[in-house]
């Protein structure tokens, strides 16, 4: 239908019998009509992806900060037993 309504105006600019405010109102009432039906059918032909897409990649992204956290996390823990142990065989220095 939008292909239609684009043909009509491609039609009426090569069509000679047709001037002035004719041809501009049949121009207007044919991209009036094609534009929107073309816009609205690519949305609905790509929203559907463009929607996957981008629940992918915050997919990704919450991925990410989640093993950043965990990585963090376990270097804490390991700094912390670092520390532990190192005053551990301090207070056996020191007490012997």
């Amino acid at each position: 239908m939008a292909v239609n309504s684009l043909k009509a105006a491609w039609d009426t600019l090569k069509n000679p019998d047709i001037k002035g405010w004719e041809r501009l109102s049949s121009l207007m009432m044919s991209f009036g009509m094609g534009v929107p039906m073309l816009i609205s059918g690519f949305s609905q032909m790509f929203g559907g992806m463009t929607e996957g897409l981008g629940k992918a990649v915050k997919r990704i992204l919450e991925t990410k900060i989640a093993n950043d956290l965990m990585t963090a996390s376990i270097e804490k823990n390991t700094l912390a037993e670092l520390k532990n142990c190192a005053s551990k065989k301090m207070m056996d220095i020191v007490s012997d």
